[in-house]
Order: structure tokens, then sequence, then C-alpha cells
């Protein structure tokens, strides 16, 4: 015997599930992921990378993954000012 799944009125599949990309909350205090950096500046991951690459925002890398401090980040932009 074969189950239907139950229809919902005004619902479809990909109601049910959840966003592709969550917010990430799993990282230690204080400690930033490229994404999450793009959010807080208002700008592309592309322009994060490019400026952690120029070194002009400081990062740390913990094997593949890039990570940013965020006291370090704000710490920086003070410092810049509109310098970017």
């Amino acid at each position: 015997m074969m189950l239907k799944a139950a229809r919902m009125p005004g619902r479809r599949y990909g109601d049910l599930l959840p966003p592709r990309h969550p917010k990430r909350t799993d990282l230690p205090d204080g400690l930033l992921d490229v994404p999450q950096v793009a959010d807080y500046l208002r700008v592309s991951k592309t322009s994060v990378y490019k400026l952690i690459e120029r070194q002009k925002i400081p990062a740390i890398r913990i094997g593949r993954l890039l990570r940013v401090r965020k006291d370090e980040l704000d710490e920086t932009l003070r410092a810049m000012g509109n310098d970017i």
C-alpha cells in the first residue's frame, strides 16, 4: 500500500524546508565567517575575500576556513575611516 503525503492547501513542499542559508550562530563569540562579514559591512562576499587578500582587514585561517575577529575588524575600520 502506497501512502500519499498529506497536502496542505496553499503550501508547497519548498515552504516546509528550512532556509538554504540560515543565520550562522554556531561560531565562537567574536568570530565571523566571510558571509557574516559581508552582511556586517553590507558588501559582497567577493569584496570581503579581496579585502582579506589585500590585507585591508585582518583574518585568520583555520584549515581552509577564513575567520575574522569582530573586535579587530571594528578597530581596523575605525583606523581606516573610509579608506577601504
